[in-house]
């Protein structure tokens, strides 16, 4: 009997197979490989989240407390700004006083027209024809001081007269008010009574104020009433 032949075609075909497909065992360590690879990745991604986190974290607890610094700075600067408030309301109060103090004698004219180049000598005219117009001569030895206060170019600039007593003040403003009150109907104290050329305008006469004072007055209607 003769031995079992080989075909040459099935050894070709076999050795093709051994050589295209290696053994089925070695590609269980390549997935292998890739799952730790992956997990490691996986890992590596929630250590940066989580440091990520903390950071912001951080970042937002230093934000929160520089917030409460600033408010805390913001009530503190409140609180010294009233107290400046109040400070400068109590100085304004002593400046009042001590303006008080410093007029206890004077009076201020106003609404009465400046003539070209007035000097002081012209004022204190106008001061003794407003005393003649209500009844009550003044001489030159009542008269202490006049001048008209500071303004804006082509306003009418009150007049201010300090006279030699408390007494005199009194019983000029005394005169101007008896006069208006009994004139109420035919003319009350104005220019043409005092001589000066032009329209008519009304004087006010009344006690030199200071600002506040006077926007008090004014505001209570005091002034109104009076006639300032």
């Amino acid at each position: 009997m003769s031995p079992p032949t080989h075909s040459p075609n099935t050894s070709v075909t076999q050795a093709k197979t051994d050589s295209v497909n290696p053994a089925s065992s070695s590609n269980t360590p390549s997935k292998g490989v890739n799952t730790q690879q992956r997990s490691k990745q996986l890992k590596q991604q929630n250590l940066a989240i989580k440091k990520t986190n903390e950071e912001i974290e951080k970042a937002v607890t230093f934000i929160s407390k520089q917030y409460d610094d600033i408010l805390k700075d913001v009530d503190l600067l409140k609180k010294e700004n009233q107290a400046q408030k109040d400070y400068i309301q109590n100085l304004e109060l002593k400046i009042q006083d001590c303006q008080h103090r410093s007029r206890p004698s004077s009076i201020e004219i106003r609404n009465v027209p400046a003539i070209n180049n007035e000097t002081v000598s012209d004022i204190s005219s106008i001061i003794t024809k407003v005393g003649s117009a209500v009844g009550m001569p003044l001489d030159a030895a009542r008269i202490r001081d006049t001048y008209r206060l500071p303004g804006k170019e082509g306003t009418v600039r009150p007049i201010i007269a300090e006279f030699s007593s408390v007494q005199v003040k009194n019983e000029l403003l005394s005169c101007v008010r008896k006069f208006n009150k009994a004139n109420s109907n035919s003319g009350r104290l104005n220019t043409t009574l005092i001589g000066l050329a032009g329209d008519r305008r009304p004087v006010y006469v009344d006690e030199h104020l200071s600002g506040s004072s006077r926007n008090f007055l004014l505001s209570t209607g005091i002034c109104k009433a009076e006639g300032v």
